[in-house]
């Protein structure tokens, strides 16, 4: 079994959005921020889902495709949640002093983003078909 400090790093790299951070102020310049389309929306205008694991390359498109990091196992355990990703000292709004460091509030920006690429029972078929999601779910 890892040591607490050792999956807190790895949870880390595994929502890590340094690469962002750093050029933040300019995202407005390519579009507005706006949650993405339905996966079923993403076929009819022709991209290709293709699979990356870096979180700062999660709904990133190009022209026939779309870059989506498939789900984690471990972001549906409300064990792991209760564990690793709620914080009990500090108030959510005060997230950057709390113990979690911002993983939590980017696991659940993480998952806000599932919330709208699975609208329909179709994108569940097409999330499940491109293993986005586990297939026993």
């Amino acid at each position: 079994m890892h040591h607490t400090t050792d999956i807190l790093d790895w949870v880390g790299e595994e929502v890590d959005l340094d690469r962002l951070a750093d050029i933040h102020e300019w995202l407005w310049i390519v579009g507005r921020p706006m949650p993405p389309r339905p996966l079923h929306q993403q076929r009819l205008l022709n991209r290709e889902i293709m699979i990356t694991e870096k979180m700062d390359m999660h709904l990133v498109w190009t022209t026939g495709r779309i870059f989506v990091k498939p789900l984690p196992r471990f972001l549906l355990s409300r064990r792991f949640w209760a564990r690793f990703l709620c914080c009990q000292e500090v108030p959510v709004s005060n997230a950057d002093s709390c113990s979690c460091g911002g993983r939590r509030e980017r696991a659940l920006g993480f998952l806000f983003s599932y919330a709208a690429l699975i609208a329909h029972e179709s994108d569940f078929q097409v999330a499940k078909e491109t293993r986005l999601i586990l297939r026993e779910l």
